[in-house]
């Protein structure tokens, strides 16, 4: 699911379990958290943009996180310092 949104591609959530927040703003069902945020800037970086928000509505649950490094997907266990890939 990560690699699906990361491309630009306009039916992402097509088949996905997902509602809509009182805003309006779609969240995957099952996600670990979710932000529902009023955009206040947006700062140029480089090839990057950042938004900064005010959020106006969180969900979480608990679970380990997916995190993105180095090129690879990996857990909260072995994204530090001296880990080799398997």
């Amino acid at each position: 699911m990560a690699g699906a949104f990361a491309e630009k591609e306009d039916n992402r959530l097509e088949g996905v379990d997902s509602y809509l927040t009182q805003g309006g703003v779609p969240f995957v069902r099952g996600s670990l958290a979710a932000f529902d945020g009023r955009l206040e800037a947006i700062i140029e970086a480089g090839d990057h943009d950042i938004f900064l928000a005010e959020i106006v509505h969180a969900e979480s649950q608990g679970g380990s996180p997916l995190l993105y490094f180095q090129r690879d997907y990996r857990s909260t266990v072995n994204c530090g310092p001296g880990h080799q890939k398997r």
